[in-house]
């Protein structure tokens, strides 16, 4: 009996010492913060664990803890006595140590950090989660904007003056928060760049509509494995990429045990006097396969705000793979009675799947859906994916911040905001297109109109539309009319049919399909073109994407052109015309854009384009049919350009676009090709004094050049603000070259006008200083070659520059 009891409370004492758990937070005894990834060792050994994201800890072992200790660069070490009277959860405060976090020493010899951040950067490939074949999960993600009250002064006078508002801030801020919005997404990949992520749910302080999720943008990258990073939609250099070991510094700051498997923090920050945009911060890199576990990482130079990211990896199934992405910012310009405004942003994933079977069927162009019903989900749902319910100042926000936008109708407001991306601002069942409300060239003078189209709340399956203006110099109405059926809308299969009465540049090309880029994106050239045809046109079509990167557009037109100046046509072929200013033309073909990297969000409004990368490949090849629907030419037209970039460490942003034309058969100036001209003509170098546009020709005249087969090179490579920097002051260095070749057959045709054809080579260069101040600079070209000028001085123009207009 002795024996058995014995034995009984070995078992209890075996069960009692395998079931410890200690768990706890820790934050930051100054802001209260909580402090992720601080190291934790139990009992004065190298082995432990480090706080999670949110600065949580959980410690589960049979072996007796006495004592943890809490270590965290820029923080004093704190030693915490674990007894049988323990309370928990434990909060542990950690006391700065400013001086420890700015001690950067380097010493002679091999810099030990550089040897771990080498075998980091040779393993990115394998630890990318983005290398992976495929890959998806379930985010909850929670973005708050609230104020920090540390920064108010303390009350001394609560009923006078400044202390009373002091006083009521603090109790608002106790209270809520400014803004909250969450959303539940899900979201598939397939190598290499297949992505689509939907939008289950969404709710958004004060507003009705999860179209606003769109307002809320990608504040971070989603791996830290890729050279640049993204921080607030600024790029940065990322420590871990080839040759970072000359660009930032390394300090080996600790090492701590995680099974059988080493941990290393690593402190960097860019060298002294470095020209790039860098980061600082901490990496936490587990020798498992050299990949990152932790990281944090905020901007080296103060850009205006404070923001920190952080980001945590856990080994799932074999890979690396992030669990929990963090980022907090600050304005310290921003404040609301003293105190600081502040955001705060948490992203959590779950159900993790690595390489699981993914069809390229479920992937399009659309990179981000929102579903119908994404704001109306019930309470229920929302605690299935919520790490913790809503605490009483969260939903103390959500009660007083709706109330507010339904008095004050935030919906309708903010709508404006979304009128900026895509151009129109709904009203009902109809979209007043603002591209259309106001406009400006020589023919014209100022132009006024109105363009309306049906949207979702007319018909999901029909679109109506269309736009009328006015020339206040010409004195001549304008107007287009169309009708659009969608039947099949995953691969985008359209019907259409329009008419368009209206003016257009003489010559030239114009690509139709593309993409709409919003209310503030124009050609800038459209302010100088001095020739213009009056057009009649009626076209039919069909519109489809056979594949999600590739847009089609298969067409038949009717379209009548007159020259609205003394130009005249002489074709013998054509003796029925005889020398005319007046031309119809008969066409079909087919229009392209392949875009691999374009990315959209789909949502009851239609799709809006998030973001387009190279490269890109646009084109149409047109067939003009002698006699079909009263055409009197007979041709065949071939049009391509190919746009790319691409972004180096070490030299900045590198872009090129090739386009050419050709065309089979005699055309009159109409549809001939007159090269992609930015300058107004003669006259002094500051009469030439105008606003650049980024892909023409600025030392070009407008109508100098006429061509019927031609190719163009553009070459542009920013060095960014790589050169030079201090302080805020960044300007950016743009070099630029432009070429263009042409032939041109029976010249003798084209009447009443002058022009050259550039046979032996048109080439132009020049330099732009960018970035000078709000978001404008100062370009300089220069025309050289067969066609410069014999006065050196009208080899020249100067352009503004600006980000405003594409």
């Amino acid at each position: 009996m002795r024996k058995l009891l014995l034995l009984t409370l070995l078992l209890v004492s075996t069960v009692s010492m395998a079931q410890q758990n200690i768990y706890g937070k820790v934050i930051s005894a100054d802001n209260k913060e909580e402090l992720a990834f601080v190291n934790i060792t139990t009992n004065g050994s190298k082995y432990g664990t480090t706080t999670d994201i949110d600065g949580k800890f959980k410690i589960r072992t049979n072996i007796k803890v006495e004592s943890l200790t809490f270590s965290f660069i820029g923080f004093k070490k704190k030693v915490v006595q674990i007894t049988a009277d323990t309370k928990y959860p434990l909060l542990v405060e950690l006391e700065e140590d400013v001086e420890f976090l700015n001690d950067v020493v380097l010493t002679p010899g091999v810099n030990p950090a550089h040897r771990i951040i080498k075998k980091t950067v040779k393993n990115r490939d394998i630890n990318n989660p983005e290398k992976l074949e495929t890959f998806q999960y379930e985010s909850y993600n929670k973005f708050l904007i609230t104020g920090n009250t540390d920064s108010v002064p303390n009350i001394e006078n609560p009923l006078n003056g400044t202390d009373s508002a002091n006083a009521e801030m603090k109790d608002f801020f106790n209270k809520q928060h400014l803004f909250i919005m969450e959303s539940v997404t899900e979201r598939k990949y397939k190598r290499p760049n297949n992505s689509f992520e939907k939008v289950l749910a969404t709710r958004v302080s004060g507003l009705k509509d999860p179209m606003f999720t769109l307002l809320a943008t990608q504040m971070q990258s989603f791996t830290f494995y890729n050279d640049f990073i993204q921080v607030l939609g600024r790029i940065y250099v990322n420590p871990i990429t080839p040759g970072s070991t000359r660009k930032y510094i390394f300090d080996l700051r600790d090492t701590t045990f995680s099974g059988a498997d080493t941990v290393y923090t690593i402190y960097y920050e860019p060298n002294p006097g470095a020209n790039f945009d860098g980061l600082k911060g901490l990496l936490y890199i587990n020798t498992s396969t050299f990949a990152i576990q932790n990281v944090t990482a905020e901007p080296a130079e103060n850009v205006g705000f404070k923001i920190k990211i952080q980001q945590q990896y856990e080994l799932i199934e074999g890979s690396w793979f992030p669990t929990q992405l963090n980022y907090d910012f600050r304005f310290d310009n921003i404040s609301i009675n003293n105190a600081k405004i502040l955001g705060v942003g948490r992203t959590y994933l779950s159900n993790i799947q690595i390489e699981p079977e993914l069809s390229r069927k479920e992937f399009s162009s659309i990179d981000l859906k929102i579903e119908n019903d994404a704001g109306e989900k019930p309470e229920e749902f929302w605690n299935q994916y919520r790490k913790d319910s809503l605490d009483q100042k969260e939903r103390e926000t959500y009660r007083v911040i709706d109330s507010v936008g339904d008095a004050e109708n935030f919906d309708e407001k903010l709508s404006w905001l979304m009128a900026l991306q895509t151009g129109k601002i709904g009203w009902k069942a109809i979209d007043i297109d603002l591209t259309k409300i106001f406009g400006y060239n020589q023919h014209e003078g100022f132009r006024l109109g109105l363009g309306l189209n049906t949207n979702y709340k007319f018909s999901e399956w029909v679109e109506l539309g269309g736009y009328f203006a006015y020339g206040f110099r010409d004195y001549v109405w304008k107007h287009n009319t169309y009708g659009e059926v969608l039947l099949h809308r995953n691969t985008e299969f359209k019907i259409g049919l329009s008419y368009t009465s209206d003016i257009l540049e003489s010559g030239g090309i114009n690509y139709m399909l593309e993409p709409n880029r919003g209310f503030l994106s124009t050609d800038i050239r459209d302010f100088n073109i001095r020739s213009y045809d009056e057009i009649r046109s009626i076209d039919a079509y069909i519109k489809w994407k056979p594949i999600p990167q590739l847009e089609t557009k298969i067409f038949t037109q009717r379209n009548h052109r007159e020259r609205l100046d003394r130009y005249l046509y002489a074709n013998p072929d054509n003796p029925d015309i005889g020398p005319s200013n007046n031309f119809n033309y008969g066409v079909t073909g087919i229009a392209f854009r392949f875009a691999p990297n374009d990315r959209y969000m789909e949502t009851k409004y239609g799709r809006v384009l998030l973001s387009s990368d190279y490269p890109i490949i646009t084109g149409q090849i047109s067939k003009g049919i002698d006699g079909f629907v009263d055409g009197n030419f007979d041709f065949t037209k071939v049009d391509l350009k190919i746009d790319y970039s691409f972004t180096t460490v070490d030299f900045g942003v590198t872009s090129f676009s090739a386009m050419g034309g050709f065309i089979e058969g005699n055309l009159p100036y109409t549809n001939l090709y007159i090269g992609q001209a930015n300058s107004g003509g003669d006259g002094d170098l500051f009469k030439r004094f105008t606003v650049g546009a980024r892909t023409a020709f600025e030392t070009m005249r407008m109508g100098e050049f006429l061509s019927d087969r031609y190719v163009s090179f553009i070459f542009r490579h920013s060095f960014k603000s790589l050169l030079y920097r201090k302080d805020k002051f960044r300007p950016e260095l743009d070099i630029v070259s432009r070429a263009t070749f042409g032939q041109l057959s029976n010249p003798e045709y084209h009447r009443a006008v002058s022009f050259k054809t550039p046979t032996k080579g048109y080439y132009e260069s020049g330099i732009e200083i960018n970035n000078l101040g709000y978001n404008t600079g100062v370009g300089f070209y220069y025309r050289y070659g067969p066609y410069g000028f014999d006065n050196f001085e009208d080899n020249f123009s100067i352009r503004i520059t600006t980000g405003f207009f594409f």
